[in-house]
């Protein structure tokens, strides 16, 4: 070597590639799969081909190698390969002449299809399978797979297939079910942070748990991915890596912004929100990321307001837990859930959006005014005088355990009978009802003990009592209280079927009327209702006349009409939509 020569530099070899486990037992997050390999080696039960399916980097082509060394390996004692020997080692180097790793990407067509078949015909050069591993293998045309089907089926007993990819969807059922099928799971976030910490200190990098959690939750699963991103944060870094410097890099959002996102939705305060997007922008941070991290948040605090323990991976873990439960009973588990819904809808849109902020923005706006909103069961239910929430209209009905509907509106008078799920105002009968020619019969006391009935129920449980109310026929005789749907309202009637709904509704029969009551569920073709007092479709327009005035008046539905510029066209009652 001349003085003016240097020497060669080894070349670097990343983390991913330099830990790359060589032996079943170094596979992590895959335990089942790797039992099922390592019994079917030991007990010389394999098959001729297997699959294995699932996202990148959590060991697919990895088990595919240590399954090819430990079926070649000449000097295997048990079901792990020895990696000392020949073959061993030519694998693992990936110069075997007998174990042969193909791309499908790259070798996708017929031709090459053909050649593989013809050199897999041949016997092994030296170790006991000729094994063939094509990755990606739903990259194969459909021709290709039809010229591997056969050879698939029934290989030469020297031949063994082991077949990689991450759509499985893409392969062709004639293809998988020639093989044993194993789906890798994404790989558990305390498993990744576990080996990114032998890791590290194996490499001497100081890194904290937290900044552990971040490469964890930033690799969404991918082993190999977080094995890169902490290659990434060396670079980046150095030996020392601080936790600021790796959120910046990775892009993912911190706790702290995302409490005070939360918060900003808590305190319905849209300037504030859209003040933390502009500093989160600012900073460098992704919208898509932040509404994926948002995500993940929400969820989170779902768990904890249900009282379930955050995993390993869980965004709360990176904070106080006294301070996530408070920011959980900020908010009741229908917002929680609207959020979540809203920040998902909107995550597609600012993915492919070439004005990803702007739609951030007004995707802060919309989540500001949400906990404005009140459930549509509930809004239903009001409208229809199943509830009396959020209203100072409440009536005197005399009877503490009676309901008053809230079609009930000033101006009308009111109708002279105790109110029932199908009374309806006086005035509205004389202007709507055509004369009858013979006078109405007096209500029967099994009419009023239904009305009771109805009324307690309302007390227990409104829902209940909204689908009751719905029923064109409601009937009690003797020992039966038989409640009749016409066939459009079959959802109705399914949830009037159920156990703990008809079980409720026979004890407060028995409870009213001292003796145990059958309730019987039927569908009936053409229901008459006995309780009404006006035709059917006298009474279901009037109903949806009152419905819409109601609804008019109510300041959410005013507040949503404002909104989207829209208008009521036509109201039911809950239970009465079609299937």
């Amino acid at each position: 070597m001349s003085e003016t020569e240097t020497p060669a530099k080894t070349a670097y070899v990343v983390i991913a590639r330099r830990y790359r486990p060589q032996q079943f037992s170094a596979i992590v997050g895959q335990d089942p799969i790797v039992r099922t390999l390592r019994n079917s080696i030991l007990e010389d039960r394999f098959p001729h081909a297997w699959l294995f399916a699932g996202i990148r980097g959590v060991g697919k082509t990895t088990a595919a190698r240590v399954l090819a060394k430990a079926l070649n390996c000449r000097e295997r004692k048990t079901e792990e390969p020895c990696n000392e020997c020949v073959s061993c080692k030519d694998i693992t180097d990936g110069r075997s002449l007998d174990s042969i790793e193909i791309d499908g990407a790259s070798n996708r067509g017929i031709d090459q299809i053909r050649e593989l078949r013809e050199t897999i015909r041949s016997y092994p050069a030296r170790d006991p399978f000729r094994i063939l591993i094509i990755d990606e293998v739903h990259m194969l045309t459909r021709e290709a797979f039809n010229a591997l089907l056969k050879t698939l089926e029934e290989p030469p007993a020297h031949v063994r297939f082991i077949l990689a990819t991450t759509e499985l969807r893409k392969v062709p059922d004639t293809i998988a079910s020639r093989c044993q099928v194993f789906e890798f799971r994404r790989v558990p976030p305390e498993v990744i942070q576990n080996d990114l910490g032998r890791i590290a200190a194996l490499e001497g990098i100081t890194i904290s748990p937290r900044g552990l959690s971040l490469l964890a939750r930033a690799a969404a699963g991918s082993l190999r991915d977080a094995q890169s991103q902490m290659d990434q944060a060396i670079a980046h870094c150095g030996k020392e890596i601080e936790d600021d410097r790796l959120a910046s890099l990775l892009g993912v959002t911190d706790v702290d912004r995302l409490r005070e996102f939360a918060q900003g939705i808590a305190d319905k305060d849209t300037a504030a929100l859209l003040l933390l997007i502009g500093s989160l922008i600012e900073d460098g941070g992704e919208p898509l990321q932040f509404c994926r991290d948002m995500q993940a948040y929400v969820r989170d605090l779902i768990l904890v307001r249900n009282g379930v323990e955050a995993d390993t991976g869980s965004l709360l873990r990176e904070t106080d837990a006294d301070a996530a439960r408070g920011m959980a009973k900020k908010f009741s588990e229908d917002q929680l859930i609207r959020i979540f819904d809203l920040l998902v809808r909107d995550d597609t849109a600012i993915r492919y959006s070439p004005y990803p902020r702007y739609l951030l923005e007004v995707l802060a706006a919309k989540l500001a005014r949400l906990t404005d909103l009140v459930p549509i069961e509930q809004l239903i239910a009001e409208l229809r005088g199943a509830g009396n929430v959020g209203s100072a209209e409440k009536q005197d009905a005399g009877n503490a355990g009676e309901a008053v509907p809230r079609w009930s509106q000033p101006g009308l008078e009111p109708s002279s009978r105790a109110p029932t799920p199908f009374a309806a105002p006086a005035a509205e009968l004389e202007q709507e009802q055509e004369p009858q020619p013979d006078p109405q019969p007096a209500p029967s006391p099994a009419n009023d003990s239904v009305r009771e009935i109805l009324n307690r129920l309302h007390t227990r449980k409104a829902s209940l009592w909204a689908f009751l109310s719905s029923a064109p026929h409601l009937k009690l005789e003797g020992d039966s209280l038989r409640i009749g749907f016409s066939e459009r309202q079959g959802f109705s009637r399914k949830t009037v079927q159920e156990k703990d709904n008809l079980d409720l509704l026979e004890g407060i029969c028995n409870e009213i009327l001292g003796h145990p009551v059958k309730v019987e569920v039927v569908e009936e073709a053409e229901p008459t209702r006995d309780l009404a007092e006006i035709s059917e479709k006298n009474h279901q327009e009037m109903v949806k006349n009152q419905l819409i005035d109601t609804a008019m008046k109510e300041p959410v539905v005013q507040s949503l009409l404002d909104t989207f510029e829209g208008e009521i066209v036509e109201a039911q009652k809950a239970g009465d939509r079609e299937n």
